[in-house]
């Protein structure tokens, strides 16, 4: 039984939307292949165990979701860093 009011619950898949937007945002000006891949393996991680969370599928320590969020946040900013494209032309969706 969960002690969390209400309004509380719906907020992890507010989170998880923002987030996707924030990592699809963030892929669109990577150059690092891994890190495009790393952002999406860690956001389905976290998104299965906020939903198995939610729904009661299956219980796994919060540590485990609190890492790959930290994880998450960590690529984003080892992205920013790192990854950036200088210009356009860098950018995979942008070459014809």
């Amino acid at each position: 039984m969960s002690t969390a009011p209400g309004w509380w619950q719906p907020l992890n898949f507010v989170f998880l939307l923002l987030s996707f937007l924030a990592i699809n945002r963030s892929i669109k000006n990577s150059s690092n292949q891994l890190i495009k891949v790393l952002f999406y393996i860690f956001w389905s991680i976290l998104a299965f165990l906020l939903i198995s969370e939610e729904f009661e599928i299956l219980h796994l320590p919060e540590v485990i979701t609190y890492a790959t969020g930290f994880s998450l946040a960590f690529l984003h900013i080892y992205n920013k860093k790192y990854c950036q494209c200088a210009d356009e032309e860098c950018c995979a969706e942008n070459k014809n």
